[in-house]
Parts: C-alpha cells; structure tokens; sequence
C-alpha cells in the first residue's frame, strides 16, 4: 500500500543542484556559465539565419526541430541539470553539428557552377548552346 514503511525508499537526499544553471556557475564559476551562454546564444542566431538561407522546407524542419530541443533543454535545465548531464551533451552537440551541415551542404549547393559554363567548346569549334533558364 501506498503507506507502508517500507515504501519510503523515495525520501532520499538530493545529492546534486536541480538548477542546471547554478549548477554550471558552482562547478565552472562566472567564466564557465558566461562562456556556455555565449555557446547556446551563438547557436540560437547562427541557427535563425541559417534557417532563413534554407529554401528547402524539409530542411527548414529539421532546423527547427534543433532550435525547439536546444530550447526545450534550456529550459528544463532551470528544474534539472540536463545542460551539464552526460546523456544531453552529445545531442545538443548533433543538433548544432546538423544545423551546421544543412549550412554547409546549401552552401556547397549554391556555389557550384552550372555544368554548360564550365565544359569546353565542341571540337567543331562551335561553343556550346546557352542553357534555357
């Protein structure tokens, strides 16, 4: 039953900070929480450009989808420590590594020149005909 004594297991002490900012200040002090604000700050903005180069809108989603977790891991990071958890860097790492590859790979795609502009005339001596846009 619910009020049985030997139920009350749950009644432990909290060994760690449940706020994940306090928790970053205590363990890398004032430098070390400026520093990983500046880090989710950068993101945040390099992701909304990025986000606005994007014509794609599948890749507009997973941009999004990165922001609302990073977000969503802020937040929650004011209750738990998630911020600093073993389990959450890696994946706030993949969001801003795949927000940084969908950059780059529009970019790669934008730059490219256009085959016909870069192939050599015939042999004929006749230039090739200009692409139709």
């Amino acid at each position: 039953a619910w009020d049985d004594a030997q139920q009350v297991h749950y009644m432990r002490a909290v060994t760690y900070m449940h706020n994940g900012y306090m928790f970053l200040l205590t363990g890398a002090g004032f430098v070390g929480l400026l520093a990983g604000l500046v880090m989710y700050a950068t993101f945040f903005y390099r992701a909304i450009k990025i986000y606005g180069t994007l014509p794609n809108a599948a890749d507009q989603g997973i941009v999004l989808a990165c922001i609302a977790s990073v977000a969503s891991i802020m937040i929650g990071a004011m209750m738990q420590p998630t911020i600093a958890a073993s389990h959450d860097t890696p994946m706030v790492g993949a969001m801003f590594g795949i927000v940084e590859l969908l950059r780059y790979l529009r970019q790669r795609e934008t730059s490219r020149e256009p085959i016909a502009s870069t192939a050599p005339a015939f042999r004929s001596g006749r230039q090739p005909l200009p692409r139709a846009l």
